[in-house]
């Protein structure tokens, strides 16, 4: 068994607890403000302050390579954290957003996240589930 992993919206943080459930680290990122711009529009970037665009982790899972997989509504993504080569921290890649959709509408504050049995993403959004190839 495995590292478990919660969020923490109102702290814009994720727990890792190792598998006896002791805290092992906690993951904080002020980075979806340097991933947004490529997200939102010139409007809503226009509109955005800096509190509208924070981390706020909440749907999250583990993908079979032991990479975080988060859904960010705040941001309006999907979100990989994977540890970075030295494995002192972890490094932040947006996944999905709006862009990524063929139909974007329904796209909209991504909740959960989930594999499924097919090894296919699955995203609880505002209304809508959405399934995703998942790749490397």
């Amino acid at each position: 068994m495995g590292d478990i992993c919660v969020s923490d919206p109102r702290n814009s943080t994720l727990i890792i607890l190792d598998s006896n459930l002791s805290f092992k680290e906690s993951i904080k990122f002020p980075l979806p403000s340097c991933l947004s711009p490529y997200v939102l529009s010139a409007l809503e970037r226009k509109k955005a302050t800096d509190s509208d665009i924070v981390f706020r982790p909440e749907g999250v899972c583990y993908d079979r390579y032991g990479r975080i997989i988060v859904a960010d509504p705040n941001a309006n993504m999907v979100v990989r954290l994977s540890k970075s080569v030295d494995g002192q921290k972890y490094e932040l890649e947006s996944l999905i957003s709006k862009a990524d959709c063929h139909e974007p509408e329904y796209f909209r504050f991504p909740k959960l996240v989930a594999f499924g049995e097919d090894g296919r993403l699955w995203v609880v959004c505002h209304e809508y589930v959405l399934v995703f190839d998942y790749g490397i």
